[in-house]
């Protein structure tokens, strides 16, 4: 910012906990635009942000591409399927991808508040209260994806075959 004429007025660290493994550092600031030589400085065309935000436009494409594929897999298959998770990415994938066309016979999720509830009509119970072994288990969530993946094969031991939208696969 100082390279283009800004002076800091405010910066602070921030770090988010998403869950027991992931973290999210940001850096909150407010910039003043100075005076250079009696002179408002002048802007110059940032030439490295819309390359970088295009590349992760792309990425992010390529990624939901690859989602979505799974998820009609999923749906076309037919299999019972448990979904781990009822935030906010299960609510999206629920209404923009063929999830909702799945054979979805339970959904888990470690959160009390939901537990004893339905979604979609389908119960949404506690982990040790899921016992079907049959049901394949989708993990529907990125930032907490390889934790439950630990949990499910290291701590709970469930034979259930598990589908990672993300990094476990």
């Amino acid at each position: 910012m100082e390279r283009h004429g800004f002076s800091v007025v405010f910066t602070e660290r921030l770090i988010r906990n998403l869950s027991s493994q992931a973290v999210e550092p940001t850096i909150g600031a407010l910039f003043r635009l100075d005076s250079v030589n009696g002179s408002t400085a002048t802007l110059s065309r940032d030439e490295e942000t819309e390359p970088a935000l295009e590349r992760y436009i792309q990425q992010s494409r390529e990624l939901e591409t690859k989602i979505q594929a799974k998820i009609a897999a999923l749906a076309d298959a037919s299999k019972p399927l448990a979904v781990w998770g009822t935030g906010t990415h299960t609510l999206r994938l629920l209404e923009n991808s063929r999830l909702s066309q799945a054979r979805i016979v339970s959904f888990i999720d470690s959160n009390i508040h939901y537990q004893g509830k339905t979604l979609a009509g389908v119960p949404i119970v506690a982990p040790a209260a899921f016992t079907d072994t049959n049901a394949d288990i989708l993990i529907s969530s990125q930032t907490a994806e390889q934790e439950i993946f630990q949990m499910i094969t290291k701590q709970l031991h469930w034979p259930n075959s598990i589908v990672c939208l993300y990094e476990n696969e």
